[in-house]
């Protein structure tokens, strides 16, 4: 499945922005593994350095968890 984007916001952004829904809406439970970078990737077919900006500034915003290895984990906001 292809994500489609809007030309005047940055990618990278959009990908966050629809992660961010994501774990908002409860598509991911607090603790539950995202897809990796890669993978993500492939799915959104965008540039994995795209998606992991899309991670870390979502980690930045507190949404995201990363450990070194594991992966990244949605986590509990508020």
């Amino acid at each position: 499945m292809a994500w489609t984007f809007e030309s005047t916001i940055p990618i990278y952004l959009q990908a966050a922005h629809r992660i961010r829904s994501d774990i908002v809406c409860g598509r991911y439970s607090k603790n539950e593994k995202l897809p990796s970078v890669r993978e993500f990737a492939l799915t959104a077919s965008i540039n994995p350095n795209t998606i992991q900006r899309a991670y870390e500034a979502l980690e930045r915003e507190g949404y995201l968890c990363t450990v070194a290895g594991k992966g990244s984990f949605a986590a509990e906001r508020g």
